[in-house]
């Protein structure tokens, strides 16, 4: 058995990177620029934890303390040198950041997912 044809499987594959698609000055994002722009501004948002309610840049933290959990230093190892300083945070403070940029990033997920299903079932009842 046959899982894909041998011309699906012989196509070279696009990395799909979600800053680009997200990007309201790339073409990617013409079909929804208002909601495009709205997401990008949260995923460019600069670090900003001297602000009341939900801080700023938790996205760009979660992303950073990703990386450098997958990559070559641990986030968890206080380290000072040449190549990088890393000062450990509190679990606590990982927690909150984590948490608040995964209940944003789940609503923008469930709007584009309810837009698409919206459209879909539109596209059903015109025909």
């Amino acid at each position: 058995m046959q899982l894909c044809p041998i011309s699906l499987c012989n196509k070279q594959k696009e990395k799909v990177y979600y800053k680009k698609i997200f990007n309201p000055s790339l073409d990617y994002s013409d079909n929804f620029k208002v909601k495009a722009t709205e997401i990008y501004s949260y995923i460019d948002q600069d670090d900003d934890t001297d602000c009341e309610g939900e801080w700023k840049g938790n996205h760009s933290f979660s992303n950073n303390l990703r990386n450098k959990m997958t990559h070559r230093n641990s986030p968890n190892v206080a380290v000072m040198s040449d190549y990088d300083m890393n000062l450990k945070h509190h679990p606590a403070f990982q927690i909150k950041r984590i948490i608040e940029d995964y209940v944003v990033v789940s609503q923008y997920i469930n709007e584009v997912l309810n837009e698409i299903e919206n459209e879909i079932m539109a596209s059903f009842e015109k025909e």
